[in-house]
């Protein structure tokens, strides 16, 4: 339950940089950085300051630390994620908007793709 709040809130804090990046015109870089402070302050804030321990046997300790066929579990996490992106950049036509956008916004509007908003 904790990995899927993780997961929204992750989501939740891209899609305002995604706003003040396609909408306000603020420099990708910056923006990251601003969302950075502002998010360790508010960790800072919840935790006032004190690091939380993690069980051994959690789930994240799991993920981090487990093998499974000799495998590391990161590294099996990361062949995931490599071969779902490949799937949606390659294959779907989200991806090619995506990469559209991503490489020529110009050339997208050209196109009639509309680079502030997601297909």
């Amino acid at each position: 339950m904790v990995l899927l709040g993780g997961l929204l809130l992750g989501g939740f804090v891209g899609a305002i940089n995604g706003f003040f990046i396609a909408y306000e015109g603020i420099p990708a870089f910056i923006v990251t950085l601003a969302t950075l402070a502002v998010v360790r302050g508010i960790a800072l804030l919840v935790t006032q300051g004190y690091s939380i321990p993690v069980p051994a046997d959690s789930l994240f300790t799991f993920i981090g630390r487990a093998w499974v066929v000799g495998i590391p579990m990161p590294a099996l996490l990361g062949i995931l994620i490599l071969l779902i992106g490949h799937i949606v950049l390659n294959h779907m036509r989200f991806g090619r908007y995506v990469t559209a956008i991503g490489a020529n916004a110009e050339g997208a509007r050209a196109a009639a793709l509309t680079p502030k908003r997601s297909p």
